[in-house]
């Protein structure tokens, strides 16, 4: 991929929009505005393609936001896999499930496919790169009815010289959890973010195993008495593993492969002896909430706008169908409706995510301790057929009228 500080290095412009953060929630919105027609800058602090902490399921619910912004044609890859059972090890137990229509897929691959979606659209991409909105002093009005200010400064760069401002009608933070590109605007009459107290950190590897334990077409998860983890087989035979686990414990133990190996021993999972030289990320608590998730001429997609620890392919999914829904409301902000957009987004991201999320919390809950899980799983081993009713409704498609599609 190019560098993308060569479009940072331009004379200062105005946009149309300004989207900050290259996950699938941002470059999915950047894609859908530039096919409008509209002046996007996408803008991201990594350079690309990089890896993220993330379980690496695509669900049936991602697939069909891709099938229904025209992208589904990524999912045909060769580089995607195609899980189709589901083994939870729990307080001593061990179930299998099948599973139907589950995809898995490495971050960096996906991430980079669209962001490449977005540049073929008409995007300018800008990488290595941070983004932050300018927030007025208390005070004084928040939002120039004339558009935001957006301050770029190429990453490992301190020097004022290095930083540009533009300005553009509207903003879109995609920047990930705590959406640290607005914090010039947390504040009372601006954006809030409420994290859980009892919220789980997340910590992630991907790296090539020889470990026979782990076979192609199983998605692998164990409950431990401090925090979960999945494991599944990548199509290039990597092995990529997300969890979740408590921050105090975590801080006792020390080093992210030292937490690791601990989870997986107390989940009962053979350690994978790549596991110690694997490139482990962390990610801060997970669980929080913005709120509102619009105002003052910036809109909160993705996990900017809160999140909830994701059970198989949820965080994506609601990355995917967030960075698409906000556009008819992105498009009627840019035409001068903006409160009314505003108002319309927040009631859109509550039917989307937040709604769907209160099965997440519950199973969140459940996971956490395998003491829970233990009658689930004496029941789910007797009737296995249990759990599709709650597999059917997380892996509920979104329809094309929810991302404001005909």
């Amino acid at each position: 991929m190019s560098d993308g500080n060569t479009a940072a290095r331009k004379p200062a412009e105005t946009w149309d929009v300004v989207v900050i953060g290259a996950g699938p929630a941002g470059s999915v919105a950047a894609r859908q505005l530039a096919r409008r027609g509209k002046r996007v800058l996408l803008v991201d602090r990594k350079k690309f393609p990089r890896d993220k902490v993330c379980g690496a399921c695509l669900n049936r619910r991602a697939q069909s936001v891709l099938h229904a912004i025209g992208l589904d044609s990524l999912l045909a890859s060769p580089r995607i896999a195609a899980p189709h059972r589901f083994q939870l090890r729990a307080g001593g137990r061990r179930i299998g499930l099948p599973l139907d229509g589950m995809l898995a897929v490495r971050r960096s691959w996906l991430d980079e496919q669209l962001v490449e979606a977005a540049k073929r659209a008409g995007a300018t991409f800008v990488e290595r790169t941070e983004g932050r909105v300018v927030g007025a002093p208390p005070g004084e009005p928040q939002h120039d009815p004339s558009g935001r200010t957006v301050v770029l400064r190429p990453v490992g760069t301190s020097s004022p010289c290095a930083a540009r401002r533009i300005t553009t009608s509207l903003v879109l933070a995609a920047d990930g959890l705590g959406n640290p590109s607005c914090r010039d605007l947390h504040h009372p009459g601006g954006l809030t973010e409420q994290v859980d107290s009892a919220s789980l950190i997340g910590l992630g590897a991907c790296f090539v195993s020889s470990d026979s334990s782990y076979e192609h077409g199983t998605i692998y998860m164990g409950v431990g008495p401090h925090g979960y983890v999945g494991a599944v087989r990548l199509a290039g035979g990597e092995l990529n593993v997300g969890a979740a686990v408590d921050p105090q414990w975590a801080r006792r133990i020390g080093a992210p492969h030292q937490i690791a190996d601990r989870l997986f021993r107390q989940c009962g999972f053979p350690v994978p002896t790549e596991l110690y030289d694997a490139p482990w990320r962390g990610t801060p608590r997970l669980t929080r909430q913005a709120r509102p998730v619009a105002r003052h001429g910036v809109f909160l997609i993705g996990d900017a706008a809160g999140y909830v620890e994701p059970f198989t392919g949820e965080g994506i999914a609601a990355a995917l169908a967030t960075g698409a829904a906000v556009v008819p409301f992105a498009m009627e902000a840019l035409m001068g409706n903006s409160r009314r957009a505003a108002l319309g987004w927040q009631a859109r991201h509550r039917q989307l995510v937040t709604n769907r999320s209160r099965w997440c919390r519950r199973l969140a809950w459940m996971l956490r301790k395998p003491y829970r899980c233990r009658l689930p799983m004496r029941l789910l081993a007797c009737w296995p057929r249990l759990s599709a009713p709650i597999i059917r409704h997380l892996q509920r498609s979104v329809a094309p009228a929810e991302l404001g599609l005909p």
